[in-house]
């Protein structure tokens, strides 16, 4: 029996259940109302009389096996509060873009400066790109290392990889020559696609370069046909998109490789919806595993890649370069975001959503933000390399 529910008396406690067994069973409940409300008591008590009527009826069940939601609660919270149905993977990562292409080919793909690549410009470069990548021999799962800067150059040559149906391995020319003469060994590319000032950075290796600004690669390239090959459309989901080498757990470094799969249902999951993602500013290192966030989750969902100027930034430059380029969202480290947070905060304005991913952040700083800029939305993730940059 409820004998009944009021506010406390003298207790100090917000909260104070009291139960007498004799002659029979009574709990009453007191609350201080400055701390719950009437409402919350009784939803409180209305679970413990569930759980006193389920013991009553069988006093052998262990009171793990208790259920205290009623069914439209277990509705509610398992099925209302979490209605986030992931989209299943249907296509390929060259088969998603060039539905953008055919869907909105003059729609600004990629913007780099003063320099615009719609969905059919970049559509034709990477063709052009992937049937020289061919003639090479990159085919199904061939791996290709890029060793290229941040330009549209770098995304023009990760797509012709994936169209020529091999898998990208991101090179970064600022890692030290003992790693990636161990990533080039241990990947064993079939070739590095580079620049003339890269390629002369890069420790020897028996894999071969395309240099792309030597006069012979670009006359090669300029002359190949637009038409897209065969296998941008006889890929598979399971099929290798790109392979990046993370630190390991030892200090050796580990490749992780990444399917169709993975990158498509990452671009496609709805965390990316709502438009908060039209515009991403790239700026992320490619060999770090965010550039899948910078690149892909525009290029797939039919927005724009806003590329920043090669080389380390600072917090004026990547203001300066969303604010130029209405950016619409941003993913960068914790530790980066904490510094533009501390320093200038007004970076992130007009900008829909940044996510702060990798670390904890400091509420203060998180704080900070949103009071300089109202209505953005930050995001504190984390994901390993092997869930494709994130989970949701």
């Amino acid at each position: 029996e409820l004998t009944g529910i009021s506010p406390l008396s003298g207790a100090h406690y917000p909260l104070v259940v009291m139960a007498l067994a004799e002659p029979h069973l009574k709990v009453g409940i007191e609350y201080r109302p400055h701390v719950f409300d009437a409402a919350q008591v009784g939803a409180i008590a209305g679970r413990l009389a569930r759980i006193l009527e389920l013991l009553a009826r069988d006093a052998d069940t262990p009171v793990a096996a208790l259920g205290i939601l009623e069914d439209d609660e277990r509705k509610r919270i398992l099925t209302d509060w979490n209605d986030t149905p992931a989209a299943t993977a249907e296509r390929t990562v060259p088969q998603v873009f060039e539905a953008h292409v055919a869907r909105t080919p003059d729609a600004p793909a990629v913007v780099d400066g003063d320099r615009t690549l719609t969905y059919r410009d970049l559509d034709e470069r990477a063709n052009r790109l992937a049937r020289v990548l061919a003639a090479r021999g990159v085919g199904q799962e061939s791996v290709v290392g890029l060793a290229l800067p941040r330009s549209v150059e770098q995304i023009v040559s990760l797509l012709a990889v994936e169209k020529a149906g091999g898998a990208y391995l991101p090179v970064d020319p600022e890692y030290p020559a003992d790693r990636l003469a161990f990533m080039l060994s241990d990947a064993d590319p079939t070739l590095v696609v580079t620049d003339a000032r890269i390629a002369a950075g890069l420790p020897e290796s028996p894999c071969p370069f395309l240099v792309l600004d030597e006069p012979d690669t670009a006359a090669e390239i300029t002359a190949a046909s637009a038409e897209p090959l065969a296998s941008a459309q006889a890929g598979h989901l399971d099929q290798l998109a790109y392979l990046m080498y993370t630190s390991g757990s030892t200090g050796r470094p580990k490749g992780v490789g990444v399917t169709h799969r993975g990158v498509v249902s990452l671009a496609a999951d709805s965390c990316y919806a709502g438009g908060n993602h039209e515009r991403v500013l790239m700026h992320n290192a490619q060999a770090f595993d965010a550039s899948t966030y910078d690149q892909w989750i525009p290029l797939l969902g039919g927005g724009t890649i806003v590329i920043t100027p090669p080389g380390r930034l600072d917090a004026a430059t990547l203001a300066a370069a969303a604010r130029e380029h209405d950016v619409t969202g941003v993913v960068m480290t914790a530790g980066l975001f904490m510094v533009i947070a501390d320093e200038m905060p007004e970076a992130f304005t007009g900008v829909r959503e940044v996510w702060s991913a990798g670390d904890a952040v400091a509420p203060a700083l998180v704080r900070r933000v949103l009071d300089t800029c109202p209505g953005l939305r930050v995001v504190n993730g984390y994901g390993p390399t092997e869930a494709t940059m994130a989970t949701s």
